[in-house]
């Protein structure tokens, strides 16, 4: 059995999900400075990694997706 999900009821659900998440992302403790800096320094050495990969145009996904 499948169950249709209208656009709005998505966009209601990912509203909610997004909503709940910001919730508990303000109510976490935050990280001390040198947590962060420590996390950003692996951000940017992750990025900078990254950057050295070729990625060809046919992995992109088509401009019109068909169900």
């Amino acid at each position: 059995m499948s169950k249709r999900v209208t656009r709005r009821q998505l966009a209601a659900l990912i509203g909610a999900t997004t909503g709940a998440a910001t919730a508990l992302q303000a109510q976490a403790p935050q990280p001390e400075a040198d947590d962060l800096t420590v996390q950003r320094e692996a951000l940017q050495k992750n990025h900078d990694a990254l950057l050295n990969f070729k990625i060809p145009i046919e992995t992109e996904p088509a401009f019109i997706f068909k169900a």
